[in-house]
């Protein structure tokens, strides 16, 4: 959704818990790096008009993970969710090893 300066300054406004991060346009793929308690946490995302199209896609081999349908990796859950929730609850689940 694409909000007017005003729009965006009334809902800035309200209390709400917030999560930072910066996407990246990187080929079929948008990546979302996150910053803050978050830093270190990638996720990409494909879009897809036609159903071949989806069906066909390859992921590259860097991709660990598919996690659509997981809701601990939406948006609204990650902004209230600490690094050891998403540590202990969701990596550990698709055997991702984390390096410190």
């Amino acid at each position: 959704m694409y909000l007017s300066a005003a729009e965006y300054e009334a809902l800035a406004s309200l209390p709400a818990a917030t999560i930072g991060k910066t996407r990246h346009g990187l080929g079929d793929l948008v990546v979302d790096v996150f910053h803050g308690p978050l830093a270190g946490l990638l996720l990409a995302e494909a879009e897809f008009y036609a159903e071949a199209d989806c069906t066909s896609f390859q992921p590259p081999p860097s991709v660990v993970a598919e996690v659509t349908g997981d809701a601990r990796f939406r948006g609204g859950r990650l902004a209230v969710c600490t690094p050891a929730d998403v540590a202990a609850a969701a990596l550990v689940d698709y055997g991702v090893e984390l390096s410190r």
